[in-house]
C-alpha cells in the first residue's frame, strides 16, 4: 500500500472516517467569537466543511502547513520532505510520529488534538494579551474550570454539551497575532519531525541519553524552519517586527504547551523546559546562520533583548501551565476516557 491508502486503512480500521460534524448553534457560537469582517468567509469555511469527512478537512489542513513550510526549505531538507509522507489521524493524541510504512515508505504523522490544542491555547495566550497580560482565566475559578474541562473532554473524547469556553481573542489584531503563533508552532512540530529523518535518526535504544540528544538535534532543526517560516512571512509586510516577535515565540511556545500534560523526562523525551533551555542557547546562533551580517540590523528593528522577552514569556507559560496540569490532573480523575484507538499497534515502530 501507498502511505495514503496505509494511513486510509488505519482511519477505516478505528472508524475515524466520517463526516465532519457539529451543531447550527455552534458554528453560530464560534463564528460570533470572531471579527465581523471575517465571520462571512469562515462561515462558508465551515459549511463546506460539514459535507467532508473529517479526515479530509484535515488532509486540505496539513496542505496549507505544507504550502507554507516547503518554500523554505534548503535542498537537503526538501529532499527528506519530497520523499516523506505527511498525514493527520483525527484521533485526539497530543502528539506527532515519524516512522515508517510497512512497505517501508516513510511518513510523518501529526494527531489531530495536537492541532487542536495549539489553537485552543493560542487563543487563550492572545486574550490574555487583551485582557492586560493578566491571566484572566484564574481570576474566575468557574471561568477556568469551564475552560479546562472542555478541553480535557476533548482529550479524552467526551461529548460536549456546554458553550465554547471563554479564552477567545477580543480585537482583530489579536486574531491575526492568534493565526501567526499557530502556524509558528505547527512549523516547529513539522520541521521537528523532519529533523529525525534529516538526522538520520532511528527507534529509540536503551541509552538515555541518546534519545533525548536525537530529541535536541530534531528542535534545532524545527526552530530553524520555524525561524525562516517566520522571516519569509512576515517580510510580506515591510517592518513587520510586531508579527514578527510573536511568530519567534512559537517553537517555545510547543513546548510550553507540552508541559500541560506534564514537565518531567521519559527515557526518550527530555522535559519540556529541558528543550526550551536547549532552545534559547541557539536561538541566536541559529538566526546568524539565516541573516548573517543582516542580524544586527534586525535585532535594531525587532527589538535588541527579543531573546530575554522570549525566555520571560516562556518561563512565565511554564509556571502557568504547571498549575493549570495540577488541575487538569485532578479533573482527567472525575471523566471516564473514552475507549479511543492509541494505535499502539500501528505505531510501535515510530518515533516523535
Amino acid at each position: 500500500m501507498t502511505p495514503s491508502e496505509w494511513l486510509t486503512s488505519i482511519r477505516e480500521k478505528y472508524k475515524l472516517n466520517g463526516n465532519l460534524s457539529f451543531q447550527d448553534s455552534w458554528l453560530e457560537d464560534l463564528l460570533s467569537r470572531l471579527p465581523a469582517s471575517n465571520r462571512d468567509a469562515a462561515r462558508k469555511i465551515w459549511i463546506e466543511r460539514r459535507s467532508k469527512k473529517a479526515s479530509h478537512v484535515l488532509d486540505e489542513m496539513m496542505e496549507q502547513y505544507l504550502q507554507q513550510v516547503f518554500p523554505i526549505l534548503s535542498p537537503n531538507e526538501k529532499i527528506a520532505a519530497e520523499t516523506t509522507f505527511f498525514g493527520v489521524l483525527p484521533t485526539y493524541q497530543f502528539n506527532a510520529y515519524t516512522g515508517f510504512t510497512p512497505r517501508g515508505d516513510r511518513i510523518v504523522i501529526l494527531h489531530h488534538a495536537l492541532v487542536y490544542t495549539l489553537s485552543y491555547w493560542s487563543h487563550w495566550y492572545l486574550r490574555m494579551k487583551d485582557e492586560g497580560g493578566k491571566d484572566y482565566l484564574r481570576e474566575n475559578p468557574r471561568r477556568l474550570i469551564e475552560a479546562l474541562l472542555y478541553i480535557v473532554s476533548i482529550w479524552l473524547e467526551q461529548p460536549l454539551n456546554v458553550a465554547l469556553p471563554d479564552i477567545y481573542p477580543k480585537t482583530e489584531d489579536s486574531w491575526q497575532l492568534d493565526e501567526c503563533l499557530v502556524f509558528s508552532a505547527i512549523s516547529f512540530v513539522i520541521g521537528h519531525e523532519l529533523g529525525h529523518i534529516i538526522c538520520g535518526h532511528s527507534h529509540y535504544g536503551s541509552d538515555q541519553d541518546k534519545n533525548h540528544m536525537m530529541e535536541f538535534e530534531a528542535d534545532q532543526i524545527g526552530l530553524s524552519i520555524a525561524i525562516r517560516h517566520t522571516l519569509v512571512k512576515t517580510s510580506v509586510v515591510k517592518g513587520d517586527t510586531y508579527h514578527t516577535k510573536f511568530m519567534l515565540f512559537g517553537p517555545l511556545f510547543a513546548l510550553t504547551v507540552m508541559s500541560l500534560f506534564g514537565d518531567q523526562s521519559s527515557h526518550t523525551h527530555p522535559s519540556p523546559s529541558d528543550r526550551q533551555t536547549k532552545l534559547l542557547l541557539v536561538f541566536r546562533g541559529e538566526l546568524q546562520k539565516i541573516l548573517g551580517a543582516r542580524l544586527s540590523d534586525f535585532l535594531d528593528d525587532v527589538e535588541d533583548n527579543v531573546f530575554d522577552v522570549l525566555d520571560n514569556n516562556s518561563s512565565r507559560l511554564f509556571e502557568l501551565f504547571a498549575i493549570y496540569h495540577e488541575l487538569i490532573s485532578d479533573l482527567k480523575l472525575g471523566i471516564k476516557q473514552a475507549d479511543a484507538p492509541y494505535l499502539r499497534e500501528e505505531l510501535t515502530n515510530f518515533w516523535s
